[in-house]
């Protein structure tokens, strides 16, 4: 019998997972946000304790995340926007997909790093907010690359940094956003989870074929035409990626008081 692909996300995506049989069949593209952010936000309905009841298989890919503004925008620098904003305490605006996404967690850890304040507009998802950066209606976003790749190529939308010290190999021209602001870095990733209980060899089967996927070119190449960076980690590699960005993203939490809606 050919193994089934079901589409089923986010919450309910991880709750199918935990509730599975553990025999390697059933897994989950988990997510920076559903595995290390929603655990940790206060407030924020866990329909399953992704801590204890699901566990990391393989990592597949990175995203990096940029500095966007509207292409009329003055700022040409992170630089630009932190001192904007040192110079006139929050009335330098960002949008962001809602409170807590990772947009949100993004900006608050660059305000505590810089000593600024920004002030924050919350969308319900990025879709509303992309349409409002385009239109000029806040005045930046920190960002997954992924999601902003036609906008940006297709000129609706400029993008004057990379919050990788690396740069992105999508954007080469795009300088990194630590010249502007040392240490500052963020990603998010796309990896394989399953239910807690799965055989050892199955975890190793599965790691080795994302593996393999991973080393085909076309495969590489797709993905970063998508915004991605292929990064292959076995589990042990990606469980520790998880335990250090859960607490990152407590420490920024903590920091700025932020909770679920």
């Amino acid at each position: 019998m050919r193994p089934s692909v079901e589409v089923v996300g986010g919450s309910i995506g991880a709750q199918t997972v935990a509730r599975s049989t553990p025999d390697g069949y059933t897994l989950f593209q988990c997510t920076s946000g559903s595995i290390t952010v929603n655990p940790v936000m206060p407030g924020q309905a866990q329909p399953v304790d992704v801590t204890t009841e699901i566990i990391p298989v393989a990592n597949n890919a990175l995203s990096q995340y940029g500095v966007v503004v509207n292409p009329a925008s003055p700022y040409r620098s992170l630089r630009d926007i932190v001192e904007a904003a040192r110079a006139r305490p929050g009335t330098v605006t960002y949008g962001s997909a809602g409170v807590g996404s990772m947009q949100h967690l993004a900006i608050e850890r660059l305000a505590h790093m810089t000593r600024v304040e920004f002030s924050h507009i919350p969308y319900r998802g990025a879709a509303p907010a992309v349409v409002d950066l385009v239109s000029g209606r806040f005045d930046f976003t920190i960002t997954n690359l992924a999601d902003m790749v036609s906008q940006i190529r297709g000129g609706t939308l400029r993008l004057i940094g990379i919050a990788d010290a690396s740069g992105s190999p999508l954007f080469p021209e795009t300088p990194s956003s630590q010249a502007s602001v040392p240490e500052f870095e963020v990603t998010s990733w796309y990896g394989l989870c399953g239910p807690r209980g799965m055989p050892r060899e199955a975890i190793v089967a599965l790691g080795n074929a994302a593996r393999q996927a991973l080393a085909d070119p076309t495969v590489r190449q797709r993905l970063v035409e998508n915004g991605l960076i292929p990064a292959y980690e076995d589990a042990s590699t990606f469980g520790a990626r998880i335990t250090l960005d859960r607490e990152r993203w407590r420490e920024v939490i903590r920091a700025a008081n932020i909770q679920a809606n």
